[in-house]
């Protein structure tokens, strides 16, 4: 099943043009590929509360829609550091969204996510 899915995946490069077959047999990355993906990583990630509810606020992960289907982390800030609260895959939007429970005492949260290699990390929101 895993070759399956391998040769599946190298097809679909090769047809697309992600990778150049060479005489060897070997597939080498096209040199303008990693330049484009780093042009197309989002420079921006923002968290932006939503409309509260009576029990929980709604948070959104909002980047470009260059961050369709990467993962991105809500991160909680502790006294030892930043937590992993949620993940979600950015949508097609570029847009993530966790609901979180209404804090009775001060919270700071943040977004975090890696495309390309490089770590982006959202504005801080927080709760009071």
């Amino acid at each position: 099943m895993l070759v399956r899915r391998l040769v599946g995946v190298l097809a679909l490069a090769v047809v697309s043009g992600w990778l150049v077959p060479t005489a060897a047999g070997a597939a080498v990355p096209r040199p303008g590929s990693v330049a484009a993906e780093l042009r197309s990583v989002p420079r921006a990630l923002y968290l932006v509360v939503g409309t509260p509810s009576f029990d929980h606020f709604t948070l959104r992960a909002v980047a470009d829609d260059s961050a369709a289907g990467h993962r991105v982390v809500l991160q909680r800030r502790t006294p030892k550091g930043w937590t992993g609260v949620a993940a979600r895959r950015f949508s097609r939007d570029g847009k993530a969204r966790w609901e979180v429970p209404r804090p009775d005492r001060r919270i700071t949260y943040r977004a975090v996510t890696r495309i390309g290699g490089e770590r982006i990390v959202s504005t801080e929101v927080n709760f009071s």
